[in-house]
Parts: structure tokens; C-alpha cells; sequence
């Protein structure tokens, strides 16, 4: 039997016209580059950006208010669903008691978690006033109906966190922050506090947990990295079939 084994594989050595191995190779272990060690301390949100742009995502480099008429013209947007506050948004109402996901996550540097809120609310508020003065119908998530979520072109969000090596926006989903806003409409604006974008996908998760040793734990850690994309057996890559096609990030 053994016989039989060594001519059925030296057979095949011949045929490939390669010697037999006869011992198992070492392993190779791959490094990749330090990307954040070379950079200074406040490079995460840079590195974000970067990396978020190579992945396929759009960066936003002005208010909201500058920027959001050509793409409202752009993609003809008609409807936009706001994550994150409450109704009616009329310039006065503050978040919904869903997640405002800077809130409470610890950032890896200096940055205050309490004014990373307040930024993100601000910009939430500031697109979605924007949007209602374009003529834009706005609706927040919570409280909108499903005709209403399956028609709209625009969702409005802000993220849990960011990871800077990757290019990543990470979402937590509960029983009061879901992913509609987030998920379904085909063209996505995020809002990311500076403060808590992490270096590292590790320093991330531990952030998240602690946030969760204090809070509750979330049901789903979403993390998102560009536009959504399928491919099939033919490695046809297509954009936007199970997510937004067009991703926007705002850095705040």
C-alpha cells in the first residue's frame, strides 16, 4: 500500500515537473507595515479618512450645509431618514434615547466624550435642516414607516466609532438604535467624531467593551468598510445590492 502511494505521488511530482517535498515547509509569517506607529499621536483620524477613501467611501471636507446640495442634486434625493433624533426635527429637538454612539464610547486620545456627542448632534441636526430647507422630506428613524424607509434615497447617521486602520465605522444596534437608516436607503452620510476614532480594530473592541461592562452590551456590533459589495461565482463585483452603494464620511 505504501508503494502504491509513493508511485501515485511520484507520478505527479512528474507530471508537474517538480521534485518530490518531502517534509513539511515552515510556516510564513507575514508582517505587515507599522501604519500607526509611524504616524504621530493625532494621525487616527487622518489614517481614517485615508483608508476610508481606498476602501470606496466618499469624504466629506465641508459643513454639511456646503455639501449637501450638490449631492441631493446628484442623486436625486427626495427622502432621507435621520438616525439619532427625535421628532419633530425642527431645529429644537435633541437626540432620541437611542445610542448617540459618541456618547459614552471611551476615545483612544484626548478627546472629551461629552463634546464628542455634542458634535455629532450638532451635525446630525445640521444635515437633516439642511436637507428639510433643500426640500428634502425628513424623517427620523424611529417612527417612520416602512413605505416611507423603502422609498427614502438618504440615510443620516452617526457612528459607534471609527477605526483608523482599516477605514472602518463601526455601528451597535439595541432595541432603541436599529440599522434602517444606516442600511437601507442606497446612498449613506455618516457622521464620525474625531474623538473616537481608534488607531487599531483592538483598541476598538476593548473600548466597546468596557462601554458595555457599564451600559449593557449591545445585540449586534456592526463594523462597515466602504460601500457595500456582492460578487458571484463569475467575480462580477457589484455595488450597493445588500447596502448603500454611495458612502459619505463627516469628520466632526
Amino acid at each position: 500500500m505504501m508503494g502504491d502511494r509513493e508511485a501515485f505521488l511520484n507520478r505527479i511530482a512528474a507530471r508537474l515537473g517538480k521534485p518530490r517535498r518531502r517534509s513539511r515547509p515552515e510556516p510564513v509569517r507575514l508582517e505587515g507595515p507599522d501604519r500607526i506607529g509611524m504616524r504621530p499621536p493625532e494621525a487616527p483620524a487622518s489614517l481614517f479618512l485615508e483608508n476610508w477613501e481606498k476602501a470606496g467611501g466618499a469624504v466629506v471636507g465641508e459643513p454639511a450645509e456646503a455639501a449637501l446640495p450638490a449631492l441631493v442634486a446628484r442623486h436625486a434625493v427626495r427622502e432621507a431618514l435621520v438616525g439619532g433624533l427625535s421628532l419633530p426635527i425642527d431645529g429644537r429637538e435633541g437626540p432620541s434615547d437611542g445610542p448617540a454612539a459618541p456618547s459614552t464610547a471611551e476615545p483612544s486620545g484626548s478627546g472629551d466624550p461629552l463634546a464628542a456627542a455634542e458634535a455629532a448632534r450638532k451635525a446630525l441636526l445640521s444635515a437633516a435642516l439642511t436637507l428639510r430647507r433643500l426640500g428634502v422630506d425628513v424623517r427620523p428613524e424611529r417612527g417612520a414607516d416602512r413605505a416611507f424607509a423603502a422609498r427614502a434615497t438618504l440615510g443620516v447617521v452617526a457612528a459607534d466609532a471609527a477605526i483608523a486602520e482599516t477605514g472602518s465605522v463601526v455601528f451597535l444596534t439595541s432595541a432603541t438604535a436599529g440599522r434602517t437608516a444606516s442600511l437601507l436607503p442606497p446612498v449613506l452620510w455618516i457622521v464620525v467624531s474625531r474623538a473616537t476614532v481608534f488607531p487599531t480594530l483592538g483598541e476598538a473592541l476593548r473600548a466597546l467593551a468596557e462601554r458595555g461592562r457599564k451600559d449593557g452590551f449591545p445585540s449586534a456590533i456592526q463594523i462597515v468598510t466602504g460601500p457595500s459589495r456582492s460578487a458571484d461565482i463569475e467575480m462580477q463585483l457589484t455595488l450597493g445590492v445588500h447596502g448603500p452603494g454611495t458612502v459619505w464620511a463627516q469628520l466632526v
